[in-house]
C-alpha cells in the first residue's frame, strides 16, 4: 500500500537539506510514496515577511520532489513551537490521507525525543512547570522554566538537546501526534539550524536569505537544487524575490503610531505590549523596536510575532480558534489525486483557487478573509 508522508514546512527557501529529507522519506517508505507539505504562508513563525512569496516557493517544492503544498493559513503559522505544532499537526490529519510526518532534529535520539513528549502532556509536567514559572526569585522565561523541569525529569536531557530549534519543535511536534494516528519519522539535520558556511552544497535557510540580501545571489543558488534555483533567479530579476527591510519596517512603525497595540492581541502579554509602547516613539527602525524590547522573559521571536499580529489586528479570540480551511497552492497529478482524496475523506475545507472564498463557511471564509487581506500588505514589501 503506498505511503502518503506530510510534511511542516517554510521552504524559505527550498534547499538542498529540503531535498535530502524527501530523499530520505522516499528511501524508506518507498518511491511510490507520497508527499504533502503544509507550508507557511506569507509570513513565517518567526514574525517576518517570507523572502519571496508562498506561490513562488510552492512551486519550487513541487518541482523538486513534493506533490502538494497547501497554506498553513496565518496567523497561526506565526505562533509559538506548542500552538503552531498542535495546530498544523490537527490540520493534516484533518485531511484524512496522511500516514506518516516527516520532521527535521538535531538529535540522534529519537526514543529520548519520545520519552520528553510524553511526559510534556503529563499532570505532573504541568505543575511543575506553573511552580517552576511562579518562582518569582528564579525570573525565568517560559523556555527557561521548561528546561528547568526537563532536565531534572531526564538528566540526559543537557540544555543544548532542549534548546537546539528543531528538537524544540520535533518534541512538539511528537506532543500533537499523540492525538492522532500519524507516525513519526525523524531526520536528522546535516548542517545547523544557522549555519553561515555552505558544506557539500548544504547550508542553513537563513544563511542563504543573508546572501540573497546581500546581492551574492549565485553563491546562494549554489545551495539550491537547480531548479530552484532557476525559478528564484528567475522571479528576482522581476524584484519578486527578498523583501524590503525598509519598507516592511515603515509599515511597521506607521501601523503601531496610527492604531495602537491593542489589549487583547494574539500571544501578547500586558507586560510585552507595554515594553513595545516604551519604545515605539523612541525608534526609527523595526529591528530597533524589536532589539530594545527583547528581555530575558522575551525573545525575540516572540516580539516580533507580538507585533506582527498587532499590526494585523489579530486578537487572541481569532487565535484561540482552530484552522477551518487550508488552501492549495501547488501540485503535480499525483497531487491532484490526493486533492480528490482529501475532499472526499478529509475533514476540512480547501480552497483550490480565491474566487471559491465565497464558497466556505463562515468561519471559514473570516479566516481566509485575514489571510487575503495580510498577502495584500505582503505584495507592498517588493
Amino acid at each position: 500500500m503506498t505511503t502518503t508522508a506530510a510534511i511542516i514546512c517554510e521552504y524559505n527557501p527550498f534547499h538542498r537539506g529540503h531535498a535530502c529529507q524527501i530523499r530520505r522519506i522516499r528511501e524508506e517508505f518507498g518511491s511510490d510514496t507520497r508527499i504533502i507539505a503544509l507550508m507557511s504562508g506569507n509570513y513565517v513563525q518567526r514574525g517576518l515577511p517570507a523572502m519571496t512569496d508562498k506561490f513562488t516557493r510552492a512551486e519550487a517544492a513541487v518541482r523538486c520532489g513534493v506533490d502538494l503544498v497547501l497554506s498553513f493559513p496565518f496567523p497561526y503559522c506565526v505562533s509559538g513551537a506548542d500552538y503552531f505544532a498542535r495546530h498544523a499537526v490537527s490540520l493534516i490529519a484533518a485531511l484524512g490521507i496522511a500516514d506518516v510526518l516527516s520532521f527535521g532534529c538535531e538529535s540522534e535520539d529519537a526514543d529520548l525525543l519520545m520519552r520528553v513528549a510524553a511526559y510534556l502532556g503529563t499532570t505532573e509536567y504541568e505543575h511543575s512547570l506553573k511552580k517552576s514559572l511562579s518562582s518569582r526569585e528564579n525570573n525565568r522565561s517560559f523556555a527557561e522554566a521548561r528546561e528547568a523541569v526537563l532536565c531534572a525529569r531526564f538528566p540526559e536531557a543537557t540544555s543544548a538537546f532542549l534548546r537546539a530549534p528543531n528538537n524544540t519543535l520535533a518534541l512538539s511536534y511528537l506532543a500533537a501526534l499523540s492525538h492522532t494516528d500519524l507516525r513519526p519519522h525523524f531526520v536528522v539535520r546535516a548542517v545547523p539550524h544557522h549555519a553561515e558556511t555552505i558544506v557539500d552544497g548544504v547550508t542553513s535557510a537563513s544563511h542563504i536569505r543573508a546572501l540573497i540580501s546581500e546581492g551574492r545571489t549565485e553563491e546562494a543558488f549554489s545551495a539550491l537544487p537547480s531548479a530552484c534555483a532557476d525559478l528564484l533567479r528567475d522571479r528576482l530579476s522581476s524584484g519578486t524575490v527578498s523583501a524590503d527591510d525598509a519598507v516592511f519596517s515603515s509599515f511597521v512603525l506607521s501601523s503601531l503610531r496610527l492604531q495602537g497595540f491593542p489589549d487583547d492581541v494574539f500571544e501578547s502579554s500586558k507586560d510585552l505590549r507595554a515594553r513595545i509602547l516604551r519604545r515605539l516613539m523612541a525608534v526609527s527602525c523595526y529591528s530597533d523596536l524589536v532589539r530594545l524590547s527583547v528581555s530575558a522573559t522575551y525573545s525575540a521571536a516572540r516580539v516580533r510575532r507580538a507585533i506582527l499580529h498587532a499590526c494585523f489586528g489579530i486578537s487572541a479570540e481569532c487565535g484561540r480558534g482552530s484552522p477551518a480551511f487550508t488552501q492549495v497552492l501547488a501540485m503535480n497529478e499525483v497531487g491532484r489525486q490526493m486533492l480528490k482524496e482529501i475532499k472526499s475523506r478529509g475533514r476540512l475545507e480547501v480552497l483550490t483557487k480565491p474566487a471559491d472564498a465565497r464558497l466556505l463557511s463562515q468561519t471559514a471564509s473570516a479566516q481566509a478573509s485575514r489571510e487575503a487581506a495580510a498577502d495584500s500588505v505582503y505584495s507592498c514589501f517588493f
